[in-house]
């Protein structure tokens, strides 16, 4: 054992009433290793390694052994405080806890309908956030329960898990069925201003940047080709478009409380938004918010605003 370890692993530190010639003399005859060692008036102190302890005190009966120092004699000094042992195994169970634990799940689907369904069938199987994981094929186990549960809606899925978040991934059946084409028109359902096409089938009828009014065809299923003739073929996509809206919200008050315009701007702009939200679907967006009226007449208070979308108007 090098003396660097020695040093790291812990060293004793001791009293003799011994010469200092004499001490080493004896240490040398006995091969006993000793450090730093320095002759007081009160007596001859020295370290000397731990796995030493037994020969020093057979070969000095004498010894007073004063403290341990490096990592054993840290030990040794907390395991005289029950309090710090108490925290040692109390850190030690809730690193056991907090690892086992899962906090959040994660859902990548296709379809947010089954998605709310699993989240469901999770709770009411005792999934419900934050529950304790203990076996180690758990993410099989679950990924089965929910197969064999949403066996006619699920085609593929797989359950991983990343510390304490478990991650769900799931593709619905309608994926791997054969869908055959529409041949309806794709029809404007909004005023708008055309702002990009995602057809994979049909014939265009309007352009980018146009503007477009309720019921125009957007993409028709008649096709003339170069000699004239017209053949009807599929009509696939969306058409994706600026539309404005303008929602007004209203809010009756006391006349003899004051007017606390920040708090009635607020409820009154969160009472738009919550108008507006409803015609919001997945993909679509909110480009901008102009707030065109904030009025008190009485003891109402009106707001206006005017909204400025990106929404798939073909979207019924």
């Amino acid at each position: 054992m090098n003396d660097r370890f020695q040093f790291f692993f812990g060293l004793d530190y001791y009293c003799l009433q011994l010469p200092l010639g004499y001490f080493l003399n004896v240490c040398k005859r006995h091969q006993l290793t000793v450090y730093h060692c320095s002759q007081t008036r009160k007596g001859l102190f020295f370290y000397a390694p731990i796995i030493q302890q037994k020969r020093f005190k057979s070969v000095f009966p004498e010894i007073e052994h004063l403290k341990t120092v490096g990592c054993v004699g840290f030990l040794f000094r907390q395991m005289r405080q029950p309090f710090r042992i108490f925290l040692l195994f109390w850190c030690a169970f809730l690193y056991q806890m907090l690892s086992h634990t899962i906090f959040s799940i994660d859902y990548q689907s296709t379809r947010p309908a089954v998605t709310e369904k699993i989240e469901q069938f999770l709770q009411e199987e005792g999934y419900a956030v934050p529950f304790l994981v203990w076996n180690d094929d758990f993410e099989y186990q679950l990924k089965e329960k929910i197969r064999s549960a949403f066996q006619t809606e699920i085609a593929w899925i797989e359950v991983t898990r990343d510390a304490s978040r478990l991650h769900i991934a799931f593709n619905d059946k309608r994926y791997g069925e054969i869908s055959t084409p529409s041949t309806e028109p794709l029809i404007a359902t909004k005023d708008a201003m055309i702002v990009r096409f995602d057809v994979t089938q049909g014939e265009k009828l309007v352009k980018l940047n146009q503007i477009v009014s309720r019921g125009d065809v957007l993409v028709d299923h008649l096709l003339i080709d170069a000699y004239g003739e017209v053949h009807s073929i599929f009509v696939e996509g969306k058409v994706w478009g600026k539309t404005w809206t303008t929602v007004t919200s209203s809010l009756t008050i006391s006349e003899d409380l004051p007017f606390l315009e920040p708090f009635h701007f607020l409820r009154l702009l969160m009472d738009c938004r919550r108008q507006i939200e409803p015609e919001i679907s997945e993909g679509e967006q909110i480009l901008s918010e102009n707030i065109l009226q904030f009025t008190r007449e009485g003891s109402t208070i009106t707001m206006k605003v005017h909204y400025t979308c990106l929404e798939d108007i073909t979207r019924p």
